[in-house]
């Protein structure tokens, strides 16, 4: 999950590049591990932490 949060916040690759790139079977399946790990959707978390840089 560690690896997932940084290609979400440093790499400009889409979801579906990081699940091929993490060795996942879906987006669906990796959206749902990083949910209950964080409490938020992989694509969320990514806008709130550019929100965060942006301000």
């Amino acid at each position: 999950m560690e690896k997932l949060k940084e290609l979400l916040l440093y790499d400009e690759l889409t979801l579906k590049k990081i699940v091929r790139k993490l060795h996942y079977k879906s987006p669906a399946l990796l959206s749902k591990e990083f949910k209950k790990v964080y409490g938020l959707t992989p694509l969320f978390y990514k806008e709130l932490k550019l929100k965060r840089k942006c301000n």
